[in-house]
């Protein structure tokens, strides 16, 4: 009996599998990079780490994903504007 392939639901858990080449193409080149400032790519991470949490929580039913990712984005911006450092 042949073992049923195992689907990763994170992408950065499914990148680790892939092949040199595959992740290659997956880039984009550095021309076609955003500039993004760093504390966005923080802020990104952040929702996208909330979002998976939330979808784990109703068992990764399809068809919720931007609901997910959307209040993920709201807690993850009331956190922020919570615990923002004045600025100087």
């Amino acid at each position: 009996m042949i073992a049923p392939r195992v689907v990763l639901t994170r992408p950065h858990a499914r990148r680790a599998m892939m092949s040199p080449s595959e992740k290659a193409r997956e880039l984009p080149s550095p021309e076609q990079a955003p500039d993004v400032p760093a504390a966005e790519k923080t802020r990104e991470g952040m929702i996208r780490d909330a979002a998976y949490l939330l979808a784990e929580r109703r068992g990764f039913c399809p068809g919720k994903e931007l609901d997910d990712w959307l209040e993920a984005e709201q807690q993850i911006d009331r956190w922020l504007a919570a615990h923002a450092s004045p600025r100087r």
